[in-house]
C-alpha cells in the first residue's frame, strides 16, 4: 500500500526568537477583600513551554483567568505578536471538574 505525502498547513512562526510574547508586570487579583496575587511579573515567548505547578488555593487558576480576562485585576498584560499570528490570541483554559466522590 502507497501512502501519498499529505500538504499539512502550519502556523507560520515568527523568524526571530522574542517576535511575539505573553508579558505580564506587576500583576494584582484582589477577589472579596482577599489580595489572592500580588506583584507577578513574567515574560513566555514564542515557542516556550511551560508548567506552572502549585498547591490547591495558591492562585494558578486566578492568575489564568486574569490573563483572560475574566476576572478583574491591576498590573498589564501585553500580547506582543509578529510572523503571521492572528492579531488576537487564542488561549485555551479548562477548568478541572468537580469530582464526585
Amino acid at each position: 500500500m502507497r501512502f501519498s505525502k499529505q500538504n499539512h498547513s502550519r502556523i507560520p512562526m515568527p523568524g526571530k526568537p522574542g517576535t511575539c510574547r505573553l508579558q505580564v508586570r506587576d500583576l494584582g487579583v484582589t477577589l472579596e477583600g482577599e489580595s489572592i496575587l500580588r506583584d507577578i511579573t513574567f515574560q513566555l515567548n514564542c515557542r516556550e513551554i511551560v508548567a506552572l505547578i502549585g498547591p490547591n488555593g495558591a492562585g494558578k487558576s486566578s492568575l489564568f483567568r486574569s490573563i483572560l480576562g475574566q476576572i478583574p485585576y491591576s498590573g498589564s498584560i501585553q500580547f506582543q505578536l509578529a510572523g503571521g499570528y492572528p492579531s488576537h490570541p487564542k488561549i485555551g483554559y479548562v477548568p478541572q471538574s468537580p469530582s464526585f466522590d
